[in-house]
């Protein structure tokens, strides 16, 4: 009866709340639900029963145990009130957020006896409160974690990473290249709608317990929560990298995105989160600068030219898949007998509305987007296998030079390109020249240096481009050189600026004293040619001779008469060959082929040769061998045959004889191409020369003794 009553208070009081009651008889394990508890789960007031078990199974598995042992601390009398929140099943079978308040009656002795309370719906407060919290945690607009709950998750595996040795953690800085472009050119629209494409992406790419965040504009950030090696993030990066690289559709606009990554790993010298988060931060930057060219800092007039440059850039990304991207190649040309000695390889882009666009305006978008990575390699391939048939077909001794970006070198596959290529051509190393720039050298010059000399071991060669520009002395002494290209700034004005017709003397100069070979670029007059080869310039490149052709029309140049008339003949060189072709016995010389080996000679020059051949018949021996002093310099003497090198003289070389003292002579080498690839090695006897010389020494030697003396004796004099 009296159960009955409370039920109808209980009853009556529901009819005024929206909260369910219950009320739990504990000693008969019964229970009543009443009918605004029900159907607050979207049940009539019959379809449940009044036992515990429909009550405990519809809460949420996760929220059960919480709940159970908040029930259990108030009916031991821990807790003066029971209120808990969990969440509860629906009919529907979606869950419903409730706040469950209960009180136990007690008997005298402060046993439970029964428990009565109330269970109100609270899934509107707890949606609200999960929107502040997102508001406050998460980024609106790509639903990411935002800087706050990304340094909440950092600090706690930063604390991790102190704590055990073998945990490893890092962070992944992500920063979009070039999107303040695309914001001004297809307005901001297009630039939430590839955010969010990014954000959806980098989530593609990482892990599960990886974290993606964005921290603010189109900074992005991966908390890398765990890793065995280096590899486990190189695969991460990879991924990422593959994800960006394909197009995007924005407002009918395709585009191609790129990124600077930066990434660092957990070490005991950082302080804290924030200094390792700050250390992603400076690599990111790192790399961006690395890729940044003026191209990025122009600000565009207006939204036109934005969408314009936009376009060309998608359209780039499609030019080499499409065919549109050429190989010309521009003569280089010899200053000493007017022949082809090799091609420079230039990319040409024939754009199939805009017809041909200039290299100045693509090739810094190819450098801004990392293109010019793939472009790069593909002119490798495709420069060396026609290099390759050009061989084959008679031109052997043809040269091929090609430009290198400093993207190439960051990307860490140019060495294997260049191998790959060269094994499956066969061309020889020593065919193929790489020009970079100073910019070039001066990016991460480490990395730059120790790449050139691997490439430099392998036998190819090694050119600096556009010298002159802001040049360093430091690169000539540090670079593995083997030529220098004047730039063609310093060529044009040599005529209208005495100081650039100074300078060209001067960089000639002293790049023959460092044995390196000159080329100047942008000849477009007699006059230069002329100023040039008094200077001893060794080749010439530009419009002059040709201007850049496909490989087809470059073939009939090939095959053509010299481009220019060959240089007229010194007196000294006159002389020589006079020598030769008339067996001056006078003169001592000898005349060897383009393998080294002497096919004639006078007996002269039987005087100067190694003692070990001496009264030998010299023809059919290789030039080292009577001559060792010269060994290590076979390079040069091929290059005299057959790159425009120009002589070179070996001072003061030692043969003995009977009175102790020795001969000495000069060995004196030069091209001597009347009758084929020949070199005419000729010596000079300057023994009474050395005699002199050591005369001298020895007097000044003598005169320093008595100086010595003189002071000794003056010092003790008072």
């Amino acid at each position: 009866m009296a159960l009955r009553e409370s039920e109808e208070r209980y009853a009556l009081a529901a009819e005024g709340t929206n909260d369910g009651l219950w009320d739990w008889e504990l000693k008969e394990h019964r229970i009543y639900f009443s009918p605004r508890w029900k159907a607050m789960l979207g049940y009539a007031d019959y379809e449940i029963k009044p036992n515990l078990t429909e009550w405990f199974e519809r809460i949420h598995p996760d929220d059960l145990q919480v709940f159970s042992q908040q029930l259990k601390h108030h009916l031991d009398g821990d807790y003066a009130l029971l209120q808990a929140e969990y969440r509860i099943r629906h009919r529907n079978g979606s869950y419903r957020w409730v706040l469950c308040r209960g009180i136990a009656i007690r008997n005298g002795k402060g046993k439970p006896y029964r428990v009565v309370g109330s269970q109100g719906d609270i899934t509107d407060r707890k949606q609200a409160e999960e929107r502040l919290r997102r508001d406050a945690l998460y980024d609106k607009l790509t639903n990411l974690p935002n800087r706050t709950l990304f340094m909440e998750r950092l600090e706690a595996l930063f604390k991790q990473a102190k704590n055990c040795q073998s945990y490893k953690m890092g962070i992944i800085f992500l920063d979009l290249n070039r999107f303040k472009l695309i914001n001004d050119s297809l307005g901001h629209q297009a630039g939430d709608k590839l955010l969010i494409i990014v954000a959806r992406r980098l989530e593609k790419a990482v892990r599960d317990q990886d974290l993606v965040a964005r921290l603010a504009g189109d900074e992005f950030t991966i908390l890398l929560d765990g890793f065995a090696d280096i590899d486990e993030i190189d695969q991460i990066s990879s991924r990422i990298k593959t994800e960006m690289v394909a197009p995007i559709d924005l407002s009918g606009q395709t585009i191609f995105v790129t990124v600077s990554i930066g990434v660092v790993f957990y070490k005991t010298d950082y302080e804290s989160a924030e200094a390792l988060l700050n250390e992603a931060d400076i690599a990111m930057y790192a790399d961006k600068n690395r890729h940044r060219r003026q191209s990025e800092t122009y600000k565009l007039p207006n939204r036109q030219q934005a969408i314009a440059r936009l376009q060309l850039e998608s359209d780039l990304w499609q030019a080499t898949d499409r065919n549109q991207i050429e190989i010309y190649y521009q003569p280089i040309v010899s200053l000493l007998n007017g022949t082809i000695t090799g091609v420079e390889a230039l990319l040409r882009w024939n754009h199939p509305q805009l017809g041909e666009i200039s290299p100045k305006e693509f090739i810094p978008i190819a450098e801004e987007t990392g293109l010019i990575v793939p472009i790069g390699d593909w002119l490798i391939d495709q420069a060396v296998k026609q290099l390759s048939h050009w061989h084959q077909i008679g031109h052997k001794n043809l040269r091929l030079a090609i430009n290198i970006s400093a993207n190439q070198f960051h990307q860490h596959n140019l060495l294997p390109i260049l191998q790959m290529v060269l094994a499956e051509t066969k061309v020889p190393p020593t065919a193929i020249e790489l020009e970079i720039t100073e910019t070039v050298a001066l990016k991460d010059s480490i990395l730059v240096l120790e790449t050139l000399k691997q490439i430099r071991a392998m036998g190819v060669r090694i050119a600096i481009d556009d010298f002159g520009l802001g040049s360093s002395l430091e690169h000539l002494k540090l670079l593995p050189l083997d030529s220098l290209k004047i730039d063609q700034a310093f060529v044009r004005g040599m005529i209208k600026e005495g100081y650039d017709a100074a300078i060209i003397t001067a960089i000639i100069s002293m790049a023959h004293s460092l044995n390196l070979k000159v080329i100047a670029e942008g000849v477009e007059t007699a006059f230069q040619v002329a100023f040039l080869r008094r200077q001893q310039c060794d080749e010439i490149q530009g419009y002059l001779c040709s201007p850049p052709l496909s490989a087809t029309d470059i073939l009939d140049k090939l095959n053509d008469a010299p481009c220019l008339a060959p240089e007229p003949l010194s007196e000294e060189l006159k002389i020589l060959i006079q020598a030769t072709t008339t067996k001056n016995r006078k003169m001592a010389y000898a005349l060897v082929d383009e393998r080294l080996v002497v096919t004639t000679y006078n007996s002269d020059i039987e005087r100067w040769v190694d003692s070990y051949h001496h009264n030998r018949n010299l023809v059919g021996l290789h030039l080292l061998d009577i001559f060792p002093e010269i060994i290590g310099l076979e390079d040069y003497l091929h290059e005299m045959l057959f790159a425009s090198r120009r002589g070179l003289t070996v001072p003061k070389i030692h043969r003995p004889s009977p009175d102790g003292f020795g001969y000495y002579f000069d060995l004196q080498i030069e091209p001597f191409l009347e009758t084929g690839p020949n070199l005419l090695v000729a010596t000079s006897d300057v023994t009474d020369q050395a005699r002199l010389e050591l005369d001298l020494r020895q007097e000044r030697n003598e005169l320093r003794l008595k100086i010595r003396e003189f002071e000794k004796d003056d010092k003790y004099a008072y």
